[in-house]
């Protein structure tokens, strides 16, 4: 689920036009940008992501591999959260990463691009769990057009 201005939507139902909501990485500013794309890729691996928000909710998210997600001060590949990473979010509070389990399982992932600051934030399907903040960075082989690809390369640099 993506936080848009009409409420929480499923990113599948996302389209280019709907205004979701974005922060600014470099001034903290957060408000809600346009989608300019939404696009889906096929993976071979799922990974589940459990994170609790340290008042009794807790959420799994679910990603491929390679999304980033913003966690004690740089992004992160999903692959690479560990128990105990916080992540940040829509509030600015954070939630604690409790489990984080790799499948073999297919998945079909959407991202979307994000117009200005390249953000968004996603939750599970809980109503009472906040979205945390992950990077509309996208896989290499997939640049739906010149603004994706100049924020996939500084993505790429700042994971490094």
């Amino acid at each position: 689920m993506v936080k848009t201005a009409d409420g929480y939507k499923a990113i599948a139902h996302i389209q280019a036009g709907d205004r979701v909501l974005s922060k600014d990485e470099a001034s903290g500013v957060t408000g809600y940008k346009p989608v300019t794309a939404q696009y889906g890729n096929l993976y071979q691996e799922t990974v589940y992501i459990k994170v609790s928000d340290g008042i009794g909710n807790s959420q799994t998210l679910i990603s491929n591999k390679i999304h980033p997600f913003y966690s004690d001060g740089k992004w992160i590949k999903a692959e690479d959260l560990k128990t105990g990473n916080r992540l940040l979010s829509e509030s600015g509070k954070t939630q604690t990463v409790r489990n984080i389990i790799v499948k073999p399982t297919p998945l079909k992932a959407y991202n979307l691009t994000v117009a200005d600051w390249h953000t968004y934030f996603v939750k599970g399907d809980k109503a009472e769990t906040e979205g945390v903040w992950v990077h509309n960075e996208c896989p290499p082989y997939k640049r739906p057009n010149n603004a994706t690809r100049k924020c996939t390369r500084k993505t790429l640099r700042r994971m490094r």
